[in-house]
């Protein structure tokens, strides 16, 4: 993370994203919000909760990943700006 945080002092025009395989910790969230565009949680860890609060701290989510179509429905119903995916067209698939 420290690697990411000196790259945007270096390009700050980049846009940064930050994979969480974990539910960050709002802690966490509020200091990561100086400096991230995105916060990038594993979708097993999202929840509405989680979206809300990364919007209200300005970033977006991008759910990865995310392969079966009903869950990628519930990620989008969770408001979530982006879903990563190794099978995209099996959500306009039925």
């Amino acid at each position: 993370m420290d690697d990411a945080k000196a790259f945007r002092g270096l390009q700050p025009d980049l846009p940064i994203g930050l994979l969480a395989a974990e539910r960050p910790s709002d802690g966490e969230l509020v200091a990561l919000s100086q400096w991230a565009d995105q916060i990038n949680p594993q979708w097993t860890v999202t929840d509405r909760a989680l979206v809300d609060r990364i919007h209200e701290l300005g970033m977006r989510a991008n759910v990865w990943t995310v392969n079966e179509p009903g869950s990628m429905r519930t990620m989008i119903e969770l408001g979530v700006d982006g879903i990563i995916t190794d099978y995209p067209q099996s959500l306009t698939q039925r």
